[in-house]
């Protein structure tokens, strides 16, 4: 399971968007719910997408190659996701101090779809970050086939794109608490932007599968009983005629109530 941590106001959004994919028929059984991935520099690790080229460039790799894969690979996006499923430090960092929700996803499901749609080959990670520093990230590109057939030809820059995307999954040690499984969408043009705490943060859509959601737990400081009553009216308008085919949206375990005692 993973989880995304977020505030009552964003999980409103996130389920008034549920629909078919654009290019289904309206009618095709299949119900998406869209999240927006945001610029990478838009993120709170002011390490984030800067990791692998401040380390190619410690590793001789030229500023122009640098830019040149960076241009080709387009902006990178991202979604993030934790494995954490109640956690205190979570809640006030990314569940609105606690007054937010966690929404629960069963990741095979959504690569089991994501495959089945095409989904899955458009994106560049779907996966669990690995903590690292420095020297972490040095020796693994310094030992990585690429980087060496990269070294005997400079001339060929597809090696150093391979290894690029393959340090994707890289995140600064620092945040090794969030245990984070993220998406990350590489595009040159953006889907939208919106504000938050003074800047424009551009952002892509993606789409998950609904028969991929499992639970939502409600924050510590959250008033439970409403929350079931709200939300369940949310899914019940968007899913109306097709809330049949996602029996899990109706368990009784659908919806739980945080354990950590934070008021």
């Amino acid at each position: 399971m993973i989880y995304h941590y977020t505030s009552i106001d964003a999980l409103h959004s996130i389920f008034s968007s549920i629909g078919p994919l654009s290019n289904m028929d309206d009618e095709h059984l299949e119900r998406f719910l869209f999240f927006r991935a945001s610029a990478a520099l838009s993120m709170n690790d002011p390490t984030e997408s800067q990791l692998v080229p401040n380390a190619f460039k410690r590793l001789e790799v030229s500023v122009d190659d640098i830019r040149s894969i960076s241009l080709f690979n387009g902006i990178e996006y991202i979604a993030s996701f934790s494995m954490k499923d109640d956690d205190l430090t979570m809640w006030r960092c990314y569940g609105s101090d606690g007054k937010g929700v966690a929404i629960g996803f069963n990741e095979e499901v959504i690569m089991d779809v994501w495959s089945e749609c095409g989904i899955m080959a458009k994106l560049s990670w779907f996966g669990e970050c690995e903590y690292v520093d420095e020297n972490d990230i040095d020796e693994y590109i310094r030992s990585n086939p690429n980087y060496e057939e990269y070294m005997n030809d400079k001339s060929n820059h597809l090696p150093l794109l391979h290894l690029y995307n393959e340090c994707m999954r890289f995140k600064h040690k620092a945040f090794r608490y969030e245990e984070e499984y993220r998406i990350i969408v590489q595009d040159v043009f953006s889907n939208g932007s919106f504000a938050k705490n003074g800047r424009i943060v551009p952002y892509v859509n993606v789409p998950f599968p609904v028969k991929a959601l499992r639970t939502i737990v409600v924050g510590p400081r959250v008033d439970f009983d409403y929350s079931i009553f709200a939300i369940s009216q949310v899914l019940k308008n968007q899913l109306d005629g097709y809330l049949m085919h996602y029996p899990a949206l109706e368990s009784q375990s659908f919806f739980q109530h945080s354990s950590v005692p934070y008021k």
